[in-house]
């Protein structure tokens, strides 16, 4: 009898949630896990450690009704809410950002009050740590005020999601076709995409003001997706905009990407959101299905959506 797609793909997660819980180190009466294999040293970081893996552990709980998954979360809970204090860093992906949306995600789940508190005390220290205009000198996704207004907007403080995009319409410079901003202060590169570019901010302009019912905010998320858009490249069928405008300058930097932080699958997503927030508007899935078009049609051996494009990097 052939094993079929659903069946390998549960066994494929089982093996690897089972090499998550091997890979967890015991840190006082909880758990921990490092950014990879070759470091012991535990990082409570949504990006590369123990705030990371808590979704993961939440959904196989809810997938599998494993409990192992969810006593582990559990115990993670306690190694990321000892961490936020002392934690210097506030970004989504790599500070006490993402660290108070894993904790809301076990409280959610699990109804884990002890989560629920350290969640709550993670968006405190936000709170007290704000500056009067942001955390750090960046303003993208990744780390900056981008990825600290969702993280806040995830966790249910809709104040202080206001206050972290609240620099965005004074950081603005018009464009031709819109506005586009620097990725931290002082650089000159201006980044597209969504990690650390103009979409990032665009998701997170858009979502705070459609919660927020801000219509200034979704205002300037639009300025910005369309000078994303005017960049593009592979039209009218696909959707390709190069890394950065002058290029950033490094060896592993290709002009052009496909993946989440800088190409179009990423794109994707914001003008999917944005599609939701403006529902009236056809452009917006539209471009969304033009990603994808992009992303398909890649490659060496499919033909690209335009000439002057290599195949996508392999790292």
């Amino acid at each position: 009898m052939t094993t079929g797609a659903p069946e390998v793909a549960e066994s494929l997660a089982v093996g690897a949630l089972e090499w998550l819980l091997k890979a967890a180190r015991d840190v006082d009466d909880g758990l921990a896990w490092p950014g990879t294999l070759a470091d012991d040293q535990a990082t409570p970081e949504l990006y590369s450690g123990t705030s990371g893996v808590l979704p993961t552990l939440l959904d196989a709980w809810r997938y599998f009704a494993d409990d192992r998954y969810a006593d582990a979360a559990l115990r993670g809970v306690r190694s990321v809410a000892d961490a936020v204090d002392d934690w210097e860093d506030c970004g989504l992906y790599t500070g006490v950002a993402g660290m108070a949306v894993a904790l809301r995600g076990v409280h959610r789940v699990l109804g884990d009050t002890a989560a629920g508190a350290s969640a709550d005390h993670a968006l405190d220290v936000l709170r007290a740590r704000y500056d009067g205009a942001g955390w750090n000198d960046r303003f993208e996704l990744i780390v900056g005020n981008a990825g600290i207004a969702l993280a806040a907007l995830e966790c249910g403080d809709l104040d202080l999601a206001q206050l972290a995009v609240d620099r965005y319409a004074r950081a603005a410079e018009p464009t031709a076709a819109g506005v586009q901003r620097e990725t931290r202060a002082g650089s000159v590169p201006r980044l597209h995409h969504m990690s650390h570019g103009t979409l990032g901010i665009v998701y997170a302009l858009a979502a705070v003001g459609r919660a927020a019912d801000r219509p200034d905010l979704v205002d300037l998320a639009v300025a910005g997706a369309a000078d994303v858009v005017s960049r593009d490249e592979a039209g009218p069928d696909g959707f390709l905009v190069a890394h950065s405008d002058p290029q950033q300058q490094h060896e592993k930097i290709e002009r052009h990407s496909y993946g989440w932080c800088h190409g179009s699958a990423g794109d994707a997503q914001a003008f999917r959101l944005l599609t939701h927030v403006l529902p009236d508007d056809p452009a917006w899935p539209i471009l969304a299905d033009r990603c994808w078009h992009t992303i398909v049609e890649s490659g060496p051996d499919s033909g690209t959506t335009t000439a002057a494009v290599a195949a996508p990097p392999a790292s």
